[in-house]
């Protein structure tokens, strides 16, 4: 995937503003190598700190686009890997109570901060409107999810999965 990095405050109008430009940039960008733009988005949140949180924000495209990234577009492949998942409500809040009830009990049972992410397809993400929802995923250590669950001081809710198939974000055919 290509990817761009946002930093931004955890308010709906902070993150909206943050998303907003980063599809911009990226999809100048994809036109400008003669590219399709974006038909599916991947936000990736790390170092959430109080206040604070930090995207990643791109799309899953073929080897050879990603392999022309440059400057401030980025490339690393797409989540990928064995996820436990939970459903998110509208707004960037349900994604920050989601993402607190699911990854309390797998911080513990990893032992270090994990990331989250979100999918989006074309209709939820152009134009950018808000958090739309949509499941929230985390990585699972292939060892985790027992450890996980019986670690916690409440097991994982019913409405968290544990996915232990592997997660791939579809490649875009490009034209």
């Amino acid at each position: 995937m290509i990817y761009v990095v946002r930093y931004c405050g955890e308010g709906d109008a902070s993150t909206t503003a943050a998303l907003r430009q980063a599809i911009e940039v990226l999809d100048r960008y994809l036109v400008s190598i003669d590219e399709p733009v974006g038909r599916e988005l991947i936000v990736i949140y790390r170092n959430r700190l109080p206040g604070a949180v930090t995207l990643e924000v791109g799309y899953p495209v073929d080897q050879s686009v990603a392999e022309q990234a440059t400057g401030e577009i980025a490339a690393r492949p797409a989540p990928s890997g064995p996820m436990v998942a939970t459903t998110t409500g509208l707004g960037f809040a349900s994604v920050l109570a989601a993402e607190r009830r699911l990854t309390g009990p797998l911080v513990k049972a990893n032992r270090n901060r994990t990331f989250t992410w979100q999918g989006f397809k074309g209709s939820d993400f152009r134009p950018w409107r808000g958090h739309p929802s949509s499941p929230l995923f985390a990585p699972l250590r292939r060892d985790t999810a027992l450890v996980a669950s019986q670690s916690a001081k409440q097991p994982l809710e019913p409405a968290m999965v544990v996915l232990t198939s592997t997660i791939e974000a579809p490649s875009i055919q490009t034209q």
